[in-house]
């Protein structure tokens, strides 16, 4: 008798645990695991996977000055100005936020590090730079049949033998295939960028890139004797080396109202990010550069794919 009371409390708990399960599920219908805050199609349990699970290593050589920081240090030492002809600006706001540069998404505007040169910027940042940390903005999305991962780096200034300005937008993305195999690595260089087979690519535990960063330009490059090859000429080294767990990862959404949150709505901004004082500038490589998703960014952002696989190996 005391077993067969035993047995039915068994089952009258089992079934209520079944009614408790089914009830969890009628009120919470959607699966957690398929949420996508961003509307791009991945799941965001699979972006914040993905962008961990590829986030970089990366060398400099020594010497380097500015390492991947948050856009908020730069946006709050600046001012917005408007591009007129000639050597002429306009200021439009003194005190830009993230949310007031947003109402910007088009335009000749650039934001104006009011610190100063090169030199006050410089010292500012060193002060500084302990407590801002190393940012790191991920994306994770589909594109042509693939998963795009990609990670871009915003440095306060580009010191580079041939070209000094104000900002410096760089990135690198690992092409995946349906089955989220990685197929290549494509790491930007200034306006072009190189590409190679992901087996070819020096990796730290398998799945972590290893980017060597020329000096003051921040192009990214595979091989540390590279950057002597190109145009640039750049200064490459390992003598400073930030690791995966170096970084602080912020996961990107997408861009378009509702598919990020607030805090990103500096991705909406399509002015340039550093000083703009002649118009032909922009052909020297003197003036800020536009940021991810506008005009030279722009195909990086909205054909990943192709514009990764347009690049030679």
């Amino acid at each position: 008798m005391e077993n067969g009371s035993k047995c039915t409390k068994f089952f009258v708990l089992l079934m209520l645990t079944g009614l408790l399960t089914f009830s969890l599920f009628m009120v919470f219908p959607h699966d957690v695991a398929a949420q996508d805050s961003d509307n791009d199609g991945v799941p965001d349990l699979t972006e914040n996977d993905l962008a961990l699970k590829y986030r970089p290593c990366m060398h400099f050589a020594s010497g380097e000055l500015f390492f991947p920081t948050n856009v908020s240090y730069h946006i709050d030492n600046s001012v917005l100005k408007l591009k007129l002809d000639g050597n002429n600006s306009l200021l439009i706001d003194p005190s830009p936020t993230i949310a007031s540069i947003a109402s910007y998404p088009t335009g000749i505007y650039f934001l104006d590090n009011k610190l100063g040169g090169f030199q006050e910027i410089k010292d500012d940042y060193a002060l500084k730079m302990s407590s801002l940390g190393y940012i790191i903005y991920a994306r994770v999305t589909a594109d042509a049949g693939n998963f795009i991962v990609q990670y871009w780096f915003f440095y306060a200034y580009n010191n580079a033998a041939l070209n000094k300005h104000e900002g410096d937008w760089e990135m690198i993305e690992i092409i995946l295939d349906a089955d989220e195999n990685p197929a290549y690595a494509v790491y930007s260089q200034h306006f072009a960028g190189e590409r190679a087979f992901w087996s070819d690519v020096e990796k730290l535990d398998q799945t972590h890139p290893r980017i060597y960063a020329g000096l003051g330009s921040h192009a990214n490059y595979f091989r540390p004797y590279q950057g002597k090859i190109g145009l640039e000429n750049d200064v490459l080294g390992t003598e400073i080396t930030l690791l995966p767990t170096d970084f602080q990862i912020v996961l990107l959404g997408e861009r378009g109202a509702g598919n990020h949150p607030a805090s990103q709505d500096w991705l909406e901004y399509g002015g340039r990010w550093g000083e703009w004082v002649n118009l032909a500038d922009t052909w020297r490589g003197a003036a800020g550069p536009k940021g991810p998703g506008h005009d030279e960014n722009s195909e990086k952002w909205f054909s990943p794919t192709s514009w990764g696989m347009s690049l030679f190996l």
